[in-house]
């Protein structure tokens, strides 16, 4: 099991009135991959590579579009599953990706078929079809920077309602980045003064001082995400 405290998404929408906007969300999202810390896998698709299954359990994002808050979600009635396939089999049984093999530097192609859940405008909206996006990954988790895209020639993904009829909404493409680059802040001299009550009942002033080191969920860029929908973007601080 890998939980991810901090996932970006780009996603197209494509909306009723045909117009197509950029919704960039937020989030947490947890990923079940089929292994153990040793890395066991088999080829069971006899191309002679091995692989394990994956399956996207949880995610949760939230991001602002001109209709207001966008939240996205895994279908619950649905897994979202794919897998993990090395491109080069340096172990037999075992997924050759660092760090399961130790010291190894091997490539692995990945993929997802997620079925999504959609909040817009006071509608919630489950994918016709499963998004599927694709990944070409180093390292478990993946490594900043490798990121799981839809296809370039995807057909708008209808989003339906719970009843299966059409609501003008489409999904016109995506990106997820699973782990994305953070920037990481350290501060050599801190002061801090605290107050601190006594057994006695009595009140003291402690004042200290030393470093500290924060991590901010933005990237080089300087991307945000305004998850509140009050048109100010904020980035996660951990």
């Amino acid at each position: 099991m890998e939980s991810f405290p901090f996932v970006q998404k780009e996603l197209w929408l494509r909306m009723p009135n045909r117009e197509t906007e950029r919704v960039r969300l937020a989030g947490t999202a947890t990923v079940e991959i089929g292994t153990d810390a040793t890395g066991q896998a088999a080829d069971t698709d006899g191309d002679g590579l091995d692989q394990v299954p994956i399956e996207l359990i949880a995610l949760n994002l939230v991001g602002n579009s001109s209709l207001g808050l966008v939240m996205v979600t895994v279908d619950p009635t649905k897994q979202s599953t794919g897998q993990i396939e090395e491109q080069t089999n340096l172990t037999p049984a075992q997924l050759d990706i660092a760090p399961l093999t130790p010291g190894v530097d091997n490539d692995c192609d990945s993929f997802f078929d997620i079925w999504v859940e959609i909040s817009v405008d006071g509608q919630t909206l489950h994918s016709e079809t499963a998004e599927h996006v694709s990944a070409v990954i180093s390292h478990l988790p993946p490594e900043p920077g490798e990121v799981y895209t839809t296809p370039l020639d995807m057909f708008p993904i209808p989003l339906v309602d719970y009843d299966g009829q059409s609501t003008g909404y489409s999904i016109v493409s995506q990106r997820i980045d699973l782990n994305p680059e953070r920037e990481v802040d350290h501060f050599p001299f801190v002061q801090k003064e605290l107050v601190l009550r006594l057994a006695t009942g009595a009140t003291e002033r402690v004042l200290l001082a030393g470093t500290m080191t924060m991590e901010v969920g933005i990237d080089p860029s300087g991307a945000a995400v305004d998850t509140t929908g009050t048109a100010a973007t904020r980035c996660r601080r951990c």
